[in-house]
């Protein structure tokens, strides 16, 4: 990326909430009377600080972003409310309050106030969110693959990859294997955008690619049979929506992956000596007799229909449904109507519905070379995590809280700079004279 400027307060809220991303993967360990805290949690509640500091003193919003405002506002003064009567305060409180930091970096991210880069603007923002989020994920990959590196060679292959719970030697002191493999999959498909994009040099592009074979290795050592398929059903979506070309370069791209998951298959079945890796280890899975009822998810579904209609409107409170019954849902519908009620849901939903209707409007209006590639993967990742969160629980976990705001963030700001690249500013501001706005070259967002 082309080498920038930024004013003082600028450069403090960007150096937090790069710091915050990339620490958010390590937290305090886990334990029976402890409370897990992600280290990322200091940085980015130091930005949120100087967030609203420069918000007090320049009070202004761009008009541009009201809707993805509006919607934001509704899904955390959801959670806040059901939290307040939650049956597990604290619990609820530790989720809420990482929400309250997502929600910040949120509207930091839509901020042009806060976050803007130096005149003339040579990277749009969204692509800076983006390598800093890719950046946060493949330091994520990285102490999942050592930790279950160093977890093989103390115990054992068999030991290792029977212990993907919280708790066990595979998971993360945050979460388990599963909860690690979502909070990695979205990334995995921005990696693969950033790979192909001719605006970076070609080291920054070897990175990118280097980054995806990081995320990649990562969610095949979870053994996770919801992350491995909804990833594997994204890059079908990806496949299908990207145009001849760019599909012989993704195709590249799957086959070096492969190459890699086999080549590292081979290296852990020699050092442990063991007759079958992670490939069979995973076919077992896929051949359990749990299978049909998904790892019994289906019973626990038909139990929450019960649950909820116990408190149908309000709900039984936020992150509730983890101590009103043995287990989570593992379904993000359900455990929303359970804990926040048909009333939550309906505060809830309209974010998820407006940044699918912002990637949808883009494929559907758009035609052939006129389409900007980032919504084809951004498509393709929010499928295939849609996918994994119909079967997991995972949006409780800090680091999967924070990236999912970060997520929805960039796809706002990616709309509305992609959209601009005419030349033309539609950052209408709230609160203050309306500001003439500097934008990217049109060559470099057209991508």
């Amino acid at each position: 990326m082309n080498r920038v400027t930024m004013r003082w307060h600028d450069q403090v809220a960007f150096a937090l909430f790069v710091s915050g991303m990339a620490l958010l993967p390590f937290s305090t360990p886990a334990g029976p009377d402890s409370v897990v805290v992600a280290f990322g949690i200091l940085p980015l509640a130091l930005l949120g600080c100087t967030y609203w500091a420069i918000w007090c003193w320049h009070p202004a919003f761009p008009r541009e972003y009201l809707p993805a405002f509006s919607c934001g506002l509704a899904l955390f003064a959801a959670q806040t409310v059901c939290t307040l009567y939650s049956p597990n305060f604290i619990p609820s409180a530790a989720r809420w309050f990482a929400n309250a930091l997502g929600f910040c970096v949120f509207l930091y991210l839509l901020s042009p106030n806060l976050f803007r880069l130096a005149r003339p603007r040579i990277e749009p923002r969204f692509r800076v969110a983006l390598v800093v989020l890719l950046l946060s994920a493949s330091v994520l990959s990285l102490y999942f693959i050592v930790t279950f590196v160093l977890a093989v060679s103390n115990w054992g292959f068999g030991t290792v990859i029977v212990q993907r719970y919280v708790g066990g030697v595979m998971a993360l002191p945050w979460g388990a294997s599963n909860v690690v493999a979502s909070t990695l999959i979205y990334p995995v498909f921005f990696a693969l955008y950033l790979g192909q994009q001719a605006v970076f040099s070609r080291a920054w592009r070897v990175a990118f690619k280097g980054s995806a074979l990081l995320l990649c290795l990562a969610i095949a050592l979870t053994l996770s049979r919801g992350a491995i398929i909804a990833t594997a059903s994204g890059a079908l979506v990806l496949g299908s929506l990207l145009d001849f070309r760019s599909r012989l370069k993704f195709l590249g791209s799957i086959a070096l992956i492969a190459c890699t998951l086999v080549a590292f298959d081979y290296w852990i079945m020699s050092q442990q000596q063991l007759p079958e890796g992670l490939g069979q280890a995973f076919l077992e899975r896929l051949q359990g007799q749990e299978v049909g009822t998904l790892n019994t998810r289906t019973e626990l579904w038909s139990e929450y229909v019960g649950l909820i209609s116990m408190a149908p409107v309000f709900g039984e409170g936020y992150y509730s449904s983890m101590f009103l019954h043995d287990n989570g849902p593992h379904n993000i519908v359900f455990s929303t109507l359970a804990e926040r009620g048909l009333l939550g849901f309906l505060m809830s939903a309209p974010i998820v519905f407006y940044a699918a209707w912002q990637i949808g409007i883009e494929l559907v209006v758009t035609r052939g070379r006129r389409r900007k590639s980032f919504f084809v993967y951004a498509a393709a990742g929010g499928v295939a995590s849609m996918i994994h969160l119909m079967v997991e629980d995972a949006n409780f976990s800090q680091p999967y809280i924070v990236y999912s705001w970060v997520f929805l963030a960039i796809i706002f700001v990616a709309r509305n700079q992609l959209r601009t690249g005419s030349g033309i500013a539609h950052d209408a501001w709230l609160g203050g004279p309306q500001q003439q706005v500097s934008l990217p070259r049109p060559e470099a967002l057209n991508q």
